[in-house]
């Protein structure tokens, strides 16, 4: 499905200060142009509300940070960079 911005602040309570914030920090990635090329039309998908929806839930916990998020998602999108546990540097 598609989203316009507004749809997006409006849904969560957000402000356009913070969704930009969450994007230039690399925690929210930035609408998709269409192939038009016209900004205005830009929209976000449900991935982008999956991901919205995850970071406001886990910042009312107050325990996690900006960091600790852009960290999380790192790690999910590359799972292969995540240590098994099985090595310690040589030790065994």
């Amino acid at each position: 499905m598609r989203y316009t911005r507004q749809e997006v602040l409006h849904r969560f309570g957000i402000s356009n200060a913070q969704l930009a914030r969450w994007i230039n920090r690399g925690i929210v990635p930035r609408s998709i142009i269409p192939p038009t090329g016209i900004r205005r039309d830009a929209y976000y998908t449900d991935y982008h509300i999956d991901r919205i929806e995850a970071i406001v839930a886990t910042l009312i916990d107050g325990r996690v940070t900006i960091n600790d998020l852009r960290e999380r998602f790192h790690y999910e999108a590359n799972p292969h960079l995540l240590d098994d546990g099985d090595t310690f540097d040589g030790l065994e």
